[in-house]
């Protein structure tokens, strides 16, 4: 989803273009291509990339990755963990992508070991549910069924 419109000056311009991804794991290459896709057409100089597929995460969880990143791209690091979504990445970033594609590493979270990517620790107040991925019909019901106990226990 890339929008190829002229960016509006406003209060928002500063943020990055905004590219959502599948979390397929079997599309692997989808996934690392599509960031590559995404910096390709970007129309800003950074980009901040997330999936469509973790719904524990919200504006200020990007806000927090989008001011702190200072390298071509940044990643976050929870527990011992490298966490590939979300993400920002510098538009010069797509050589090392491309390159990475070319060798056969294929692992969007194999760009944490790419000298120029930044590893950040997480915040430690971003509890499980900023995590959760929901790759089965199981995960989505589990993560329902979570909310609704936290929202019948803040009654």
């Amino acid at each position: 989803m890339i929008d190829r419109s002229t960016p509006r000056q406003s209060a928002h311009s500063r943020w990055p273009a905004l590219l959502i991804l599948s979390g397929l794991a079997a599309l692997v290459l989808y996934t690392l291509r599509g960031v590559l896709t995404a910096l390709e057409n970007a129309t800003t100089q950074r980009v901040l990339v997330t999936t469509i597929d973790m719904p524990g995460l919200n504006a200020g969880h990007l806000r927090w990755v989008v001011e702190r990143s200072r390298a071509l791209g940044t990643m976050l690091r929870r527990d011992d963990r490298v966490e590939p979504f979300p993400s920002v990445f510098q538009s010069g970033a797509g050589s090392i992508i491309d390159d990475q594609i070319r060798a056969g590493e294929l692992s969007v979270q194999a760009l944490s070991r790419q000298a120029a990517v930044e590893v950040l620790p997480a915040p430690s107040d971003w509890d499980d549910d900023t995590w959760t991925n929901l790759n089965r019909p199981q995960d989505l019901v589990d993560f329902l069924m979570r909310l609704s106990r936290s929202s019948r226990a803040g009654r």
